[in-house]
């Protein structure tokens, strides 16, 4: 892989013992390999920390500011031209980032390139969600990130959707493959099942910031 299609990985963790090896697993058995991976530890009080250890990522242990601060600090040690972003509790298919990747190969104007989302419940239930802009299903291009810049650390949730609501997101050149190549677990520890009514009004407002971009 040339160094103009290397990827770096950013994982924000905050308590993930019991989906982390999944998702790092899948990071991991991608047919095309990062060229690194970042886990930052938000302040996480379980054996997330002794779990990120056993693997070959780099570790930074935030202050618990939230995802947005956690993501933000990832994106910081990025050394890759392209960055691809996977939640703690989801997974890849092992085509993910090389069937992205590709996208890219094939014209190089592209910002980012996004997959089908599949939802599923941890054993057999899964949906097929069609494409999306979920961070976890998009590779992006590192100078189309500082060009967007970086998550608005006041949302404590769904910073992403103020994030791609910015001017740069609808001028922004993507491409999608077509295959459900992102798993989203859905479980009743998700942060946004955990504090509802909060991760509503963040909800709101992210909604409300990227209505109003011109």
């Amino acid at each position: 892989m040339t160094a103009q299609f290397e990827y770096s990985v950013v994982m924000a963790v905050k308590n993930g013992e019991k989906y982390l090896s999944t998702a790092l697993d899948s990071i991991f058995s991608q047919t095309l390999q990062p060229l690194e991976v970042t886990v930052v530890n938000d302040s996480s009080t379980d054996s997330t920390l002794t779990i990120a250890q056993k693997y070959p990522v780099t570790i930074i242990n935030n202050l618990g500011s939230g995802q947005a601060a956690a993501l933000n600090t990832g994106i910081a040690r990025c050394t890759g031209n392209l960055i691809a972003f996977l939640d703690h509790d989801d997974s890849w298919h092992p085509t993910k980032q090389a069937k992205q990747i590709e996208e890219f190969k094939g014209n190089k104007e592209l910002d980012y390139v996004t997959c089908e989302v599949v939802n599923f419940d941890g054993a057999e239930k899964k949906l097929n969600m069609g494409s999306s802009r979920v961070l976890g299903a998009t590779t992006l291009k590192a100078d189309f990130i500082k060009v967007m810049g970086l998550f608005d650390e006041n949302f404590l949730h769904h910073a992403i959707i103020e994030w791609w609501g910015r001017p740069a997101a609808k001028n922004a050149l993507s491409a999608i493959v077509n295959e459900g190549l992102f798993f989203r677990l859905i479980h009743d520890s998700n942060s946004t099942v955990i504090g509802k009514d909060d991760a509503r009004s963040f909800l709101l407002a992210a909604i409300r910031a990227s209505r109003s971009v011109k």
